[in-house]
């Protein structure tokens, strides 16, 4: 199980080297606090301006380094208010999840 200094030092380098970082949010068992030794250390981190998230997740994953062996990285895009005064994209599940949890 990942101690809580392993995980601030994952995000701090998510955030030192991601593009316009808005937030990096915690998420799943450990933002739930029911981490056991089979949890992974799922991170979402939601940049201002996000081209590829593909590309950009595992560029992120490997800034992490060897911190813990199962750590996932997902990114999404800040929400941007639609002409009509809505949210113009739909969340993704797991950036719903992700802000729920986190």
């Amino acid at each position: 199980m990942l101690s809580e200094s392993d995980i601030r030092l994952a995000v701090e380098r998510l955030v030192a080297v991601a593009r316009a970082p808005s937030k990096a949010i915690v998420f799943g068992s450990y933002a739930r606090g029911e981490a056991d030794e089979g949890s992974d250390l799922g991170l979402l981190v939601v940049e201002r301006e996000l081209e590829e998230k593909l590309p950009e997740s595992v560029r992120l994953r490997g800034a992490i380094g060897r911190v813990a062996p199962g750590v996932g990285v997902a990114c999404s895009s800040a929400p941007r208010p639609s002409s009509n005064g809505g949210v113009g994209v739909p969340e993704r599940p797991i950036t719903g999840r992700a802000r729920q949890e986190g």
